[in-house]
């Protein structure tokens, strides 16, 4: 996947997940892509939901990508408060 973003400037959203996005994003971080590590970042803030919030806020928090972080804390916050 980061290899096709590298020849096409795209990530394939519509065959992937947020595991595999996270996967991407560690690769971009390591070999300093800031393009993909922007639309993996983006991707995991638009898919996010409750069987994914703990690996996203993880990833945020590893990743140290701070805007991400605090996306996904604002979603479970607020998706707890709805339930209340």
């Amino acid at each position: 996947m980061e290899t096709q973003f590298l020849y096409t400037d795209e990530l394939n959203e519509k065959q992937t997940n947020a595991k595999e996005i996270i996967d991407v994003l560690q690769l971009a971080k390591k070999y300093e892509i800031p393009m993909l590590t922007k639309k993996c970042v983006q991707f995991l803030k638009e898919n996010m939901h409750f069987g994914n919030a703990c690996s996203v806020y993880q990833c945020g928090k590893n990743m140290k990508e701070t805007d991400l972080e605090l996306k996904i804390l604002h979603f479970i916050e607020r998706s707890v408060e709805i339930k209340n």
